[in-house]
């Protein structure tokens, strides 16, 4: 098969792809979002965060600067999903539904902090959260 026979298919999926992520786009649950509980475990202060299309529960949390941070990143979606704090330097690999993946960092800034999924045209759709560092 030559590659001009190939492009056409190409094409078709790709727009079947993007229609898909507008439709899951347009049926976001309007529920607010949920504040993360901390689980002590000695010095470090424990989230799990799951995430799904196209959202992160809780979407929000909050720690103190100079503290240990460890979060359990959990897919509960269908799609392939990551955990990044881009401005802290934190980020899991894209991984599959139904997947785990741990990070941990120290809070070493101040500030309000976006935590987003990566994957092309998530974020967009909603699928960001932020943590606080005071």
């Amino acid at each position: 098969m030559k590659i001009y026979n190939i492009i056409p298919i190409i094409l078709l999926i790709g727009i079947i792809l993007v229609s898909g992520c507008a439709t899951q786009y347009g049926t976001q649950s309007t529920t607010p979002a949920k504040t993360a509980q901390t689980t002590s475990t000695g010095e470090v202060k424990e989230f799990t965060i799951e995430g799904s299309e196209f959202k992160y529960t809780p979407a929000s949390i909050t720690v103190s600067k100079g503290d240990s941070v460890k979060i359990i990143f959990k897919n509960v979606g269908t799609a392939g999903h990551n955990f990044v704090i881009g401005d802290l330097g934190v980020s899991t690999r894209v991984i599959s539904a139904g997947s785990t993946e741990t990070v941990e960092f120290t809070a070493d800034k101040s500030g309000t902090f976006a935590f987003y999924c990566s994957v092309p045209g998530h974020r967009s759709a909603g699928m960001e959260g932020q943590v606080k560092i005071s």
